[in-house]
C-alpha cells in the first residue's frame, strides 16, 4: 500500500511537470518518422527508435524528476517519515515504466499492427524501461542539472545501447554484445517480427533481470549515500 501511494504521488508529480505531454509529442514524432520507412528498413528503424526512446528518454525523465525534487528540497524530511528507500525506488521506477510501456505499445501497434504485441515484446519494453530508469536515477544522484546528467550518462549510453545497435545492424561484430542489456531487449522486441526460440527468450529475460538487479543495488547505494545521508547531515 505504501508503494502504491508513492506511485500515485509520482504520477501526479510527472503529470504536473509535463512528462506525459512530452511522451505524447515524442510518440507522435516517432510515428511520423517511422512512416518514412517501409519493409525491413521500417522494422529495423522501429526497433532502434523504440530502444533509443526507452533508454535515453526514460533515463532522462527519471533524472529530471530527481533533479526537480532536489531543487524543491522534497528530500529534506521525506525519509524522516516511515517511507524507506526501497519503497521510494520501486515507486519511482514503476511510475516511469508505465508511460514507456504505453508509448512503445502505441508506436508498434500503429506502425506494424496489433499482432506485434506479444508477451516477449511487453517483457522487453518493461524490463528495459526499468533498467534504464534505474541507471538514470543512479546517475542523477550525483548531478545538479540535466546538462550535467547528459554529460555523465553519455558514455553509458554509447556502451550499453550504441554497441548492441551496431551489432544488430551488422555494421561490424561486437563479440561481447550478448552480455549487454540492450542486446536482450532487442531480441525480445524482435519477437513480434519473427519466431524466437524459448531458450533465447529465457536467456534474454534472465540477462535483463540480472542487469536490473545490479542496477537496483547500485541505485540503492548511491541514493542512500548522496541523497539520504547527505540530507540527514545537512539537517
Amino acid at each position: 500500500m505504501k508503494t502504491w501511494m508513492l506511485i500515485k504521488n509520482d504520477l501526479k508529480f510527472q503529470y504536473r511537470h509535463g512528462f506525459y505531454r512530452a511522451y505524447f509529442v515524442l510518440t507522435l514524432m516517432l510515428l511520423m518518422l517511422l512512416s518514412l520507412f517501409s519493409g525491413l528498413a521500417k522494422e529495423q528503424a522501429g526497433m532502434i527508435l523504440l530502444l533509443t526512446e526507452i533508454s535515453s528518454f526514460g533515463s532522462t525523465f527519471v533524472a529530471a524528476t530527481i533533479v526537480l525534487e532536489k531543487e524543491q528540497r522534497l528530500y529534506d524530511t521525506l525519509f524522516v517519515t516511515p517511507i524507506n528507500i526501497h519503497s521510494f525506488l520501486q515507486a519511482k521506477i514503476l511510475s516511469l515504466a508505465a508511460p514507456a510501456l504505453i508509448s512503445g505499445t502505441i508506436l508498434f501497434v500503429v506502425s506494424f499492427g496489433l499482432n506485434m504485441i506479444r508477451l516477449e515484446f511487453i517483457a522487453g519494453i518493461f524490463l528495459a524501461s526499468i533498467l534504464f530508469s534505474l541507471l538514470g536515477l543512479t546517475l542523477a544522484t550525483r548531478c545538479q542539472s540535466i546538462n550535467g546528467f547528459i554529460l555523465l550518462s553519455l558514455p553509458f549510453g554509447l556502451v550499453l545501447v550504441g554497441l548492441p545497435i551496431v551489432h544488430y545492424l551488422q555494421l561490424f561484430p561486437i563479440p561481447f554484445s550478448i552480455l549487454l542489456p540492450a542486446q536482450g531487449a532487442l531480441l525480445l522486441l524482435n519477437a513480434g517480427f519473427e519466431q524466437t526460440g524459448w531458450k533465447d527468450v529465457l536467456l534474454a529475460v534472465l540477462l535483463l533481470a540480472g542487469w536490473v538487479l545490479v542496477f537496483y543495488v547500485w541505485a540503492e547505494r548511491w541514493f542512500s549515500t548522496y541523497i539520504v545521508q547527505k540530507e540527514a547531515t545537512r539537517n
